[in-house]
């Protein structure tokens, strides 16, 4: 159950914290909201920029923003089903309910999760912290969804099973989830994305990346890699549009996509389709079973090879009319004598081996041009 930011202020005591711990949980404001007791408690202290905020122990939902403001505001809900009285409802709390507590910079939320408690719990956990701006954040949640925006410093965040978000924040970045979706968007910083089993989506980021999944699909758009970044998924789909870096891209089974990308890129599928357009820089392509289709720039950054491989399926590459390139394109046990096209002359015959070979300097030579497919066809097009 989402719980607005907002909402979650209403009706709520405001308790200022010292640089002391507390010794025990503070007094904890109840109301009737449809079907469900609601307990909430807020604590307030001023703790400046460059603190931390870390959570254990925790499992429920937590937001956290970043504002202009030098406190530090956190705000607990505790919310119980109605069919539990109030007195029930406040013995939950008394044993199940967070502690928080301060020294200087640095805050502290700590869950009190009964083990018995794990299989089923008659309540629901939701945080809200309002951070100064400049503030460093580790949380950890054994079940439910993080949200981060609108900070600028080391991010740390661990959900058991639920989603996770950081909205435009800056700093190094570590996320990862047991099973839930990821989304970082407006991000500077080097981060380490991984779910269990969840789709990513990145958008608008610059950095040093390593991003993985289980089992789901990563999305990445305007993207600028500063260092060569891993992507990888178990079972996905990959996508890559208006993005700039060096990438290594591999899924287990599911296609590969890219758009108007320009730097190197070495894209690996077990078992789906490679799929290139408008692409600026060197590319290593393989798949399992697959088709690969590719559009090349005129100008190629970075290294400046071209290499496309298929176990099963065809390829086709599309060069610019006046593109410089030496190619040699290869078709093992081809069905037909006419496996390999090309609209620029190349010199195309049969091994021993069984065979097909085409070789040949476009407009002169250059770039390395490297094709092999299996019991398929291969086809270079002037675009």
């Amino acid at each position: 159950m989402k719980v607005p930011g907002r909402a979650i202020l209403a009706g709520t005591m405001i308790l200022l914290i010292t640089s002391f711990a507390f010794a025990k949980t503070p007094e904890i404001v109840w109301t009737q909201e449809r079907d469900e007791w609601v307990g909430r408690v807020t604590w307030e202290t001023k703790v400046g920029e460059k603190g931390q905020l870390d959570v254990r122990e925790f499992v429920g939902t937590i937001e956290i923003a970043g504002d202009a403001s030098k406190h530090a505001v956190v705000t607990m809900e505790f919310r119980v089903d109605r069919f539990l009285d109030q007195e029930e409802a406040e013995e939950l709390a008394e044993r199940h309910f967070p502690e928080l507590t301060s020294q200087g910079k640095r805050l502290k939320v700590r869950g009190r999760e009964s083990k018995s408690h794990h299989g089923h719990r008659d309540y629901e956990l939701y945080m809200v912290a309002n951070l100064p701006k400049k503030f460093n954040v580790d949380a950890r949640t054994g079940a439910g969804s993080i949200q981060v925006r609108d900070l600028e410093g080391d991010i740390s965040l661990v959900s058991g099973g639920g989603s996770i978000e950081v909205v435009s924040s800056a700093g190094n970045i570590n996320v990862a989830t047991g099973g839930g979706s990821i989304l970082i968007e407006q991000v500077q910083g080097d981060m380490d994305v991984r779910t269990g089993g969840g789709s990513i989506l990145i958008e608008q980021v610059q950095g040093d990346m390593d991003v993985r999944t289980g089992g789901g699909n990563i999305e990445l758009f305007e993207v600028v890699a500063s260092r060569r970044t891993s992507v990888k998924t178990g079972a996905g789909s990959i996508a890559l549009s208006q993005s700039e870096g060096d990438y290594v891209l591999r899924t287990g089974a599911g296609s590969i996509e890219l758009r108007g990308h320009k730097g190197d890129v070495e894209a690996f599928s077990g078992s789906g389709s490679i799929d290139l357009r408008h692409h600026n820089g060197g590319v290593t392509a393989k798949t399992g079973t697959g088709s690969i289709d590719a559009e090349i720039e005129k100008k190629l950054s970075g290294r400046s090879e071209i290499e496309l491989g298929s176990g099963f399926g065809s390829i086709e590459l599309a060069l610019p009319e006046d593109f410089k390139a030496s190619v040699y394109a290869l078709v093992k046990h081809p069905k037909r004598n006419n496996a390999i096209e090309s609209d620029y002359p190349l010199t195309i015959g049969m091994t021993r081996g069984d065979e097909l070979v085409g070789e040949g300097d476009l407009n002169g030579g250059g770039v390395p041009v490297r094709l092999e497919a299996a019991r398929s066809r291969i086809r270079i097009r002037k675009m």
